[in-house]
């Protein structure tokens, strides 16, 4: 996996979807995580992302998402439906059926962010090898972009942003959250580096 998002980015992915992150250190040293997950009907699971004796780096994004998604592979449902199922309340409050729904929702819903991570970054990655042109001039910040509005009109400029699925604005003041890069869309939105969207309005 090359060219992922920041561990930040991570994180905040991680937290849109509802799933808290804990440290987990020996000696005070980090080695690894505990992430608080929820399936659909409540039922509370912890992903325990260990990275002791791996070799891999828990701050890095890469060796994070290795473990990330090892893990979520390595998650049994059928075994956690079982565990679940020992637990009387848990019983009476849902069928085999219901269980097996929920759990393979919650698993498909781990692996379908993963790919949401990983595609965040490689979005941006391919927009940085397309040139954006209006009218025959690159647009390289957002005070040019925001120029090119006022002139032609919101509509207008929307439309030719068409010719590029992103580009990169590499002036980044606008960006409150991150401080970092501004990708604007071919709906005439804009996307920053944590996932936040932005409307052009924005930069009038």
């Amino acid at each position: 996996m090359k060219n992922l998002p920041t561990l930040k980015t991570i994180f905040s992915q991680l937290e849109d979807e509802n799933i808290s992150i804990y440290d987990y250190k020996e000696n005070d040293k980090l080695c690894g995580y505990e992430l608080n997950t929820y399936t659909h009907k409540g039922v509370n699971q912890i992903l325990f992302l260990d990275f002791r004796d791996t070799g891999l780096n828990p701050k890095s994004p890469k060796d994070f998402m290795a473990v990330f998604s090892n893990r979520i592979a390595d998650i049994d449902t059928d075994e956690e439906i079982e565990i679940n199922r020992q637990n009387r309340n848990y019983r009476n409050s849902f069928s085999i059926r219901e269980s097996l729904e929920d759990f393979e929702e919650w698993k498909g819903n781990l692996e379908s962010l993963v790919k949401k991570i990983i595609m965040l970054k490689s979005m941006q990655t391919f927009a940085i090898e397309k040139a954006f042109f209006i009218n025959n001039q690159k647009i390289n910040t957002t005070e040019e972009l925001a120029s090119y509005v006022t002139k032609f009109g919101k509509e207008n400029v929307c439309k030719y942003m068409s010719y590029a699925k992103c580009i990169e604005l590499k002036d980044s003041k606008l960006d409150t959250e991150t401080g970092f890069i501004l990708w604007a869309c071919e709906d005439g939105s804009f996307i920053s580096e944590s996932g936040y969207h932005y409307d052009i309005d924005c930069f009038l």
